[in-house]
């Protein structure tokens, strides 16, 4: 059986145009509501941010992880509430925002996924965006014919950190991931070698082990990685042991060599 390399997509492979344009589009839609019009408009879109906040909190804190990712219901919620009720589709609005240009792969990716492919490995997207948000945006950007599949939570009912969205995806021998508290928790929870995504790793060397990071040497900018890993309070399991990861690089290519070079 071929083993397989699972990546992460934003902060990893590529940019999403949610940013950029799918948030602010669906910020002006909204702000036509007769309960914002005694603000200004800066206010309307700081109170309608902050409901979307709440109510993605709320799915979060209920730990329904994958419904808080379902970004049409949320902004439909959200619509509800201030009473618009045909707010826009989100994947329409993601193909507007591809088309635009609001979209582009990371350095490296291409090369990093040439290097894994070559090396004997599969490569498999898993991502807690929905398959409908993030495949456009592969497709858009030249990756999507270097990748063997998306693994995503609405086809499976979990979302990074949970160990079965891994174990949904089969033999996964590592994963590259930009965030402690889905992706490093959740490739050790699964028993899957966690290569962190971190550009502001400070030395430099192209590769930091696990064991390096909890040094003297490290341990600092370990620290304070993990204290501005704002989804941390969702995931009490989470440990020093299960935060650190195999190795740390400050790309996804510099990751591929890392694995190229010690597991082939």
């Amino acid at each position: 059986m071929t083993p397989i390399i699972t990546l992460d997509l934003d902060g990893v492979l590529m940019q999403n145009p949610f940013g950029s344009y799918v948030i602010p589009t669906v910020l002006k839609h909204l702000e036509g509501s007769a309960k914002l019009t005694h603000l200004t408009r800066e206010e309307a879109h700081k109170a309608l941010r902050q409901a979307v906040t709440q109510e993605w909190q709320a799915r979060m804190d209920r730990r329904d992880f994958v419904a808080a990712y379902h970004w049409d219901d949320i902004y439909q919620t959200v619509g509800r509430h201030y009473d618009i009720h045909d707010m826009p589709d989100v994947t329409a609005l993601v193909n507007e925002g591809v088309a635009a240009g609001h979209v582009h792969a990371l350095p490296g990716a291409h090369e990093a996924l040439h290097l894994l492919r070559d090396a004997g490995f599969r490569t498999v997207a898993l991502t807690n965006g929905y398959r409908k948000y993030q495949w456009p945006v592969l497709e858009g950007i030249g990756l999507a014919p270097l990748l063997d599949g998306l693994e995503s939570p609405e086809a499976h009912g979990y979302a990074k950190p949970q160990p079965e969205l891994f174990h949904a995806v089969g033999d996964v021998t590592a994963h590259f991931g930009d965030t402690l508290e889905h992706d490093i928790l959740g490739a050790n929870l699964a028993g899957v070698k966690a290569v962190w995504i971190v550009p502001a790793l400070p030395d430099e060397q192209a590769c930091v082990s696990g064991e390096e990071l909890n040094s003297p040497a490290f341990q600092p900018f370990f620290d304070e990685m993990q204290r501005k890993s704002i989804y941390l309070k969702h995931h009490p399991e989470a440990t020093q042991q299960l935060l650190t990861p195999w190795v740390a690089v400050r790309n996804v290519l510099d990751g591929a060599r890392a694995i190229a070079s010690r597991l082939t």
